[in-house]
């Protein structure tokens, strides 16, 4: 058995997020079980969390998500169907919608310490190099949220929180191609030159995405480059593959090897 200083920060919010294959999520419980400070670490995780929610209650934020909404103003404009852009949801759907919106900015993840200094945080970034750029996906419950993974099932009406997470400082988009044939960009919210991504954490994005009733699937993807790009090849790439698409998915996404690709396909119920 691993001592507990074995066993890095970021495997221990890996593992409460699910997301070690299956062999170290076994050894991760079998260490907490079995060792006193792992199970220390890990209620501290979740105490953090816990803290965070408690510092930021949804109630509290509506009002100043709503006042986002309301800012971000209409949906852009689209010259290419069938390009989507993302809808912001909409504000008259008052307290429970900005409540929604600020839950979903809130998945399960480590809230760093206030007090730990620039070159701790560069340390915290640099245990996790070689974690390939990854793209997580939750929706909302009466309960809070779950997570989903590949081939989860899915409705429309559904609310969908989109969170990516990097190993170093990179440059990304992320979209998704429905049954359909909608491409639809998620981040950023127009077509452009590629925003800069947070390396080290799982960060969530501003907004929620809700589900519509295109059949079959919804394929979400994130693309990253060690380069700022432009985001118009890339859409016109995924739009072909649309064109492509068959019951079971949209067609290969052609990229440059330049660019890195993380992809996660949900499903969708009746």
């Amino acid at each position: 058995m691993k001592p507990a200083l074995e066993i890095p920060e970021w495997k221990l919010e890996r593992y409460l997020l699910g997301e070690l294959p299956a062999g170290e999520m076994e050894e991760v419980r079998i260490a907490a079980d079995s060792d006193a400070a792992i199970k220390a670490r890990l209620i501290e995780i979740e105490g953090s969390t816990r803290a965070f929610l408690d510092q930021h209650p949804p109630d509290r934020m509506a009002g100043s998500i709503l006042v986002r909404v309301r800012r971000a103003g209409a949906e852009p404009e689209c010259h290419a169907p069938p390009l989507r852009v993302l809808r912001l949801l909409p504000a008259l759907a008052l307290t429970g919608a900005a409540v929604a919106l600020v839950w979903f900015s809130l998945p399960y993840f480590r809230v760093s310490n206030p007090s730990v200094t620039e070159s701790q945080e560069i340390e915290t970034d640099t245990r996790i190099k070689g974690v390939h750029p990854y793209l997580f996906l939750y929706r909302r419950t009466a309960s809070g949220s779950d997570r989903l993974s590949e081939g989860s099932i899915t409705r429309r009406g559904d609310l969908i929180q989109l969170a990516y997470q990097v190993s170093e400082p990179s440059f990304g988009v992320i979209l998704s191609i429905d049954g359909g044939g909608a491409v639809t960009l998620h981040m950023p919210q127009q077509v452009g030159m590629s925003p800069q991504l947070a390396p080290g954490r799982m960060i969530p994005l501003d907004v929620s995405y809700q589900l519509d009733d295109a059949p079959d699937y919804e394929r979400f993807y994130l693309i990253t480059s060690l380069k700022a790009f432009d985001i118009q090849p890339i859409m016109e790439a995924a739009q072909s593959a649309a064109a492509g698409r068959s019951a079971t998915g949209p067609a290969i996404l052609q990229l440059p090897a330049t660019y890195s690709r993380y992809d996660i396909t949900v499903r969708k119920g009746h």
